[in-house]
Order: C-alpha cells, then structure tokens, then sequence
C-alpha cells in the first residue's frame, strides 16, 4: 500500500478555517538544557484526516 502524507507543518502564518483563531507557536524561555514552549489553536487547524466523517448526518469513525 502507498502511503501519502498530507500532513500540514504546524506554524504561525499557516492557513486557519474562517473565524478560528490564528496559531499561536512560541518559546516561552530557554536554557542551555531546555527549551519551554506553547502552542495555541483552534480545532480546525491543519489536516482532518477524519473528513469524509464529518459530513455525514451521524457521526462514524475514520473511513477507510
């Protein structure tokens, strides 16, 4: 089987469904021994792999 990743990078100037907020990607602070980061999006933000789900009249799991 052929696998083809249509997978978004997450970053702040990525497209966003209309009227979801922007993302939001930043390092709070870092260290030679760490880096403390966060993340903030909304729910329609990159790649559904569920959409064929999502419209229809009742909920059902991943389709194939």
């Amino acid at each position: 089987m052929k696998i083809i990743d249509l997978t978004h990078r997450i970053e702040d100037s990525m497209p966003v469904f209309p009227g979801d907020p922007p993302v939001k990607l930043r390092i709070e602070s870092s260290d030679a021994d760490y880096i403390t980061s966060s993340l903030s999006m909304g729910m329609h933000t990159g790649t559904h792999i569920d959409a064929p789900s999502m419209h229809t009249a009742v909920p059902s799991p991943l389709m194939e």
